[in-house]
């Protein structure tokens, strides 16, 4: 993550960045998507970044009403309206905010569809948010060697249940099945894709799939913070069809309510 912008947050005050971006094994954190300065799902992200430091048992010494002002003062002094933001909980309750440089699919990625490989790894406990430099750093080189736009990871018993940054979903018929919330990080988007999907009358299935059950699927997905909805079509040289009809509707819809969110949380 490469942070931009002269000012950063720390402890709610608002200062020249001066300092390296502030990381550890043990520090919690959350990414969140900025859209005409709107802060997306800021509610969803907060709780989650409360329940994450609960695991981890560090201390929360600010609100979500507080962090949201400080949050737009930054936005407003480094002068950006469309970015991603990183928050950053060490555990000492220090709390830091810092706006990142992000590249944001093109169309034609959406349009084409992303390729997708797996790698055997287990997260210790995915319902934490918890930086894990090794971690990254060993993903980040092999999405570099493959050029694979995603790693969908693979745990002990051979079953996919997320990506390395994102959740992914399987269409079969007329269901969408994903992994259980017990082995994967509750994505904040995913979570917004599956009321959706309910309400366009797919029946959720939470279950984590095995390779080969995987590649007999209709269609494939994965949500995330900067992808919203990205359509897969290779999954380790298996293609699928990236243009499903339930597929578009769900990105379609997706969308709108984006949209829709936007327009009702943008500042007066």
């Amino acid at each position: 993550m490469k942070v931009i912008g002269p000012y950063f947050i720390e402890n709610g005050k608002l200062q020249i960045r001066d300092k390296n971006l502030m990381q550890g094994s043990n520090f919690v954190y959350e990414v969140l998507r900025i859209i005409d300065s709107v802060p997306l799902y800021w509610s969803d992200h907060f709780n989650r970044l409360v329940a994450s430091a609960g695991r981890m048992q560090l201390p929360v010494l600010f609100s979500a009403e507080s962090l949201k002002m400080e949050v737009c003062s930054l936005l407003e002094a480094n002068g950006l309206t469309h970015t991603n933001l990183l928050i950053v909980l060490d555990p000492r309750g220090w709390c830091r905010a810092y706006t990142l440089e992000t590249h944001y699919p093109e169309l034609r990625v959406y349009q084409e569809g992303i390729s997708v490989q797996t790698v055997e790894i287990t997260r210790s406990d995915p319902q934490a948010k918890v930086m894990k430099p090794s971690q990254r750093t060993l993903v980040d080189g092999l999405l570099a060697t493959t050029g694979m736009y995603e790693l969908l990871l693979v745990n002990s018993a051979g079953h996919i249940t997320e990506g390395s940054r994102s959740n992914v979903f399987f269409v079969c018929g007329n269901e969408l099945v994903t992994a259980p919330e017990s082995v994967v990080l509750v994505g904040i988007t995913r979570q917004y894709v599956l009321h959706i999907c309910s309400t366009l009358g797919l029946v959720i299935c939470e279950k984590a799939l095995t390779i080969p059950e995987a590649k007999l699927a209709d269609a494939a997905f994965i949500t995330g913070t900067t992808p919203k909805v990205m359509p897969i079509r290779y999954l380790n040289g298996q293609q699928f069809n990236h243009k499903h009809p339930k597929l578009l509707q769900i990105m379609e819809v997706y969308d709108l309510y984006l949209r829709d969110y936007i327009a009702n949380n943008r500042r007066l």
